[in-house]
């Protein structure tokens, strides 16, 4: 069996039947050490040279060729400077961005702008089109992208698509979602939120009106306002 690259699938399992499970060890990227690399990355590259302007973290624990931060979850920090741009496009892998810094930047997922602001999280669906623009003239707007890359890397099926011409869904505004209890009655059936922005302020005044759990801690989820479930 072992010549010929097989096994014996009953002993391996009463073999592993009383092991604990085994997960990847925790990693601690400091700030200190990755935010000087963001004006190295700027000097390096720019635009129109490179598809993203992004470091990537590496899980020192995964394979060298493995360039994720978990076995399932890709993380980076992408820089955008005044002036520059991200040309549209699309992909089947579902991305989340948390803006760390700067302004004057904003996201077009689906034909819908969303600014982004420190704080603000903004969601690209698989399949959504997208691109980022900064229309601002202070300094670079850095945040952090996090991808389900890995998993569908894993599957064998990435697929990416350039801009071209496009029709896009009619999505209601996102001040229609605005008072809480109520959502518009010709709300589209999609399988993700069709808000795809946010904010980091209103974050911050729903984690003050969270009553605390036993340990104190406060946890607001963001959530699909169709019917209260995750927004991817």
């Amino acid at each position: 069996m072992k010549r010929a690259d097989t096994v014996a699938l009953w002993e391996w399992n009463d073999a592993r039947s009383n092991e604990p499970s085994q997960s990847e060890p925790a990693f601690h990227w400091r700030w200190q050490d990755v935010e000087p690399l963001f004006d190295q990355a700027v000097a390096a590259t720019d635009t129109n040279a490179s598809e993203r302007r992004v470091v990537n973290l590496k899980n020192p624990a995964l394979p060298a060729d493995y360039i994720a931060a978990t076995t399932n979850i890709n993380c980076g920090f992408q820089i955008l400077m005044p002036g520059e741009k991200a040309r549209p496009h699309r992909h089947n892998l579902n991305a989340l961005r948390f803006v760390i810094e700067g302004e004057g930047a904003a996201t077009t997922v689906d034909g819908k702008s969303c600014p982004m602001e420190i704080g603000d999280l903004i969601i690209t669906l698989a399949m959504t089109w997208h691109e980022h623009v900064h229309e601002g003239t202070e300094g670079r707007v850095v945040w952090m992208d996090s991808l389900d890359a890995p998993l569908v890397l894993h599957l064998q099926c990435v697929h990416f698509q350039p801009s071209s011409a496009q029709e896009f869904p009619a999505l209601p505004p996102d001040r229609a979602f605005a008072g809480a209890g109520f959502v518009p009655a010709q709300i589209p059936h999609t399988s993700y939120s069709p808000i795809f922005r946010y904010s980091g302020a209103d974050s911050v005044a729903a984690l003050g009106a969270m009553p605390a759990a036993a340990d104190g801690a406060r946890t607001p989820r963001h959530t699909k306002p169709a019917n209260g479930g995750a927004v991817m």
